[in-house]
């Protein structure tokens, strides 16, 4: 027998939550987003380019039990733009996701299986697609930075 997957999509933001059943209900919801200017660059950290989604996955439909470990992982599909590629190659770095844990922007990188897809692979200033695969995650905001 197949597991079942539920699929969460944010058409506006560009996002895609793909959860594996979790041997429990999973509802995914969409939150206000914290201003971009009381997140600021951090030195020799995360620099924020834009805040994508805010998000919660709750255990019910009243939105008060936060699930923050996932067990089989979830995966995150973010799109990025051709801006937020630019203005990572103008610093001079590459583009990164990054979620928000409270204090400072945490980068997903290989624990999470993190890569970056381009639309066309041999120009990958046309924007594209950044998937990160979690296991545990316990703050909803995203965003993309370098």
């Amino acid at each position: 027998m197949l597991n079942k997957m539920k699929r969460s999509v944010f058409n506006v933001e560009g996002v895609v939550v793909t959860i594996p059943y979790q041997y429990h209900n999973v509802y995914v919801y969409q939150l206000p987003s914290f201003p971009d200017d009381i997140s600021p660059s951090e030195e020799g950290g995360f620099n924020h380019i834009r805040t994508v989604i805010n998000l919660k996955l709750a255990k019910d439909q009243g939105f008060d039990e936060r699930i923050t470990i996932f067990d089989p992982p979830i995966l995150l599909r973010v799109r990025y733009t051709y801006y937020d590629y630019q203005a990572a190659q103008e610093a001079g770095e590459s583009l990164k996701l990054a979620f928000w844990n409270g204090k400072v922007w945490v980068r997903f990188d290989s624990a999470y299986n993190f890569h970056l897809i381009p639309d066309d692979p041999n120009i990958h200033e046309f924007g594209g697609v950044g998937f990160a695969i979690i296991s545990q995650w316990d703050d909803p905001h995203v965003a993309w930075g370098y």
